[in-house]
């Protein structure tokens, strides 16, 4: 734990606070109350002796949700609040002059990764959540090489992003069904970023089925997209784009939907192994985002969409990425669904051997 001096001087000097009487007062308050629990090195899932920062879009909008489902008060009560970070409830509150933040002091065994530690390989970046999670990771300060089948998209989109991101972006034609097309995409990105090697995969390029799904083409390129693609691309540190059709069929899709199941049960399989080859590999499972493809099923089955609250922006989706499955240590072999309705693990953890 680290004393309040180091505490308060890192909060003065990282985030530009001003160290007032009012500032001194509230980060004594709370490492008072902090010292008065026995569990306080339990709190949040962020790891790391202390994070600080100020609140963001997503952290506003997940806090009004909370607030709306009645468990704002039921914190307050518990003299809890949730972290600007990981979402998770933890004793610490402070207010300084700067703004409203909150501030997670917690064991410092496993440090999380942070946003600016990212270098990404993200395939079917050019459009739609692909693109929303390469925007979101360069926001955050990391960098990225975006992928895409369709090269004239994926490098019209990163010419976009290098005017605001400069170096830190770049651009590669890949084929994910082709399996030498991921070796050159890490060369590529260990060409791009010499300093900074690749140490994140986000494997979302995917389709829908837009043929009958007994139709013998159709079905293999949905299995070879969506499934084989996927597992090829394992690598250390991976996040497997999957969707919440892989945990509820859809009837009309069987071929989408089991394609998606077998994406969640290679990530939840793949994952357990993490302490044999630090390896952590999540399954991100989205309901329908408002992109090309969410559309599509609004259109032809607007039912479906309805049912889990509507279509999402992908920048929610994408805050989902960074905020949740690449920034908390401990989720491994865990599924991420993510809807309008929220954002929560799905089942249980599973057992290090069956």
């Amino acid at each position: 734990m680290l004393g309040a001096p180091t505490i308060k001087k890192k909060l003065v000097h990282d985030f530009g606070l001003v160290n007032s009487k009012a500032f001194n007062t509230n980060v004594n308050k709370a490492l008072k109350e902090l010292d008065d629990d026995d569990d306080r090195k339990d709190f949040g899932k962020c790891g790391g002796s202390y994070h600080a920062g100020p609140t963001s879009a997503a952290y506003l909008a997940h806090v009004a949700k909370e607030q709306e489902a009645g468990q704002l008060e039921a914190y307050k009560r518990e003299g809890r609040v949730l972290c600007c970070h990981c979402f998770q409830k933890v004793e610490l509150e402070v207010i300084a002059e700067a703004g409203y933040l909150t501030v997670c002091f917690l064991n410092t065994k496993i440090r999380p990764m942070q946003v600016t530690d990212v270098t990404a390989i993200i395939t079917g970046a050019g459009r739609g959540l692909g693109l929303a999670f390469t925007r979101a990771i360069l926001t955050g300060g990391g960098r990225v090489l975006m992928t895409d089948i369709d090269s004239a998209a994926v490098e019209a989109a990163a010419r976009v992003l290098q005017q605001e991101f400069t170096d830190r972006v770049h651009s590669q034609q890949q084929d994910v069904t082709d399996l030498a097309s991921f070796d050159a995409a890490f060369d590529a990105a260990n060409r791009a970023f010499p300093s900074h090697p690749v140490n994140v995969l986000v494997n979302n390029a995917g389709i829908g089925n837009t043929g009958f799904y007994t139709s013998d083409t159709a079905w293999t390129n949905v299995i070879a997209i969506n499934t084989t693609a996927v597992i090829r691309g394992t690598q250390p540190v991976v996040v497997n784009i999957a969707s919440m059709a892989g945990l509820y069929p859809l009837k009309d899709s069987p071929d989408y939907s089991g394609s998606k199941a077998a994406v969640v049960a290679f990530s939840r399989a793949v994952g357990m192994n993490v302490n044999k080859t630090n390896v952590r590999v999540v399954a991100l499972c989205p309901g329908f985002a408002d992109t090309q493809m969410g559309q599509a099923v609004l259109t032809h089955a607007p039912a479906v969409v309805r049912g889990i609250g509507g279509l999402m922006t992908p920048d929610f989706v994408a805050s989902a990425l960074v905020l949740r499955a690449l920034a908390e240590q401990d989720n491994s072999g865990q599924v991420l669904v993510v809807s309008k309705r929220g954002v929560t693990y799905h089942g249980r953890k599973l057992p290090a051997k069956l």
